[in-house]
């Protein structure tokens, strides 16, 4: 398990390497269905 910098994720959603499951987690639901689309 790793926990990102929040200013990482969207590079790292765009290549995740060898990783198969990512869970988002936050204070702020929009965001984090932002980022998961």
């Amino acid at each position: 398990m790793a926990k990102l910098d929040a200013r990482r994720i969207g590079a790292f959603l765009t290549d995740p390497g060898d990783c198969r499951v990512v869970l988002l987690h936050g204070d702020d639901p929009g965001l984090i269905q932002e980022r998961a689309e």
